[in-house]
């Protein structure tokens, strides 16, 4: 008996472990996620890049 009850508290332990490190990977995620939405938001626009290449390309010839 005294075996289950350690273990038990191993498990429960564990469980707890587990747990502390996928909030830790959600809050890491939920930080890439707004890094990214504000990269996407901020950043130049495919038709700026494009614009941006054909004045480079008039300012080499």
């Amino acid at each position: 008996m005294s075996q289950l009850v350690v273990e038990w508290d191993r498990l429960n332990h564990e469980i707890e472990e587990m747990t502390a490190l996928v909030g830790k990977k959600d809050a890491e995620m939920a930080l890439l996620k707004a890094q990214l939405a504000k990269a996407q938001t901020e950043g130049p626009g495919t038709e700026e890049v494009k614009e941006l290449r054909v004045k480079n390309a008039a300012l080499l010839s």
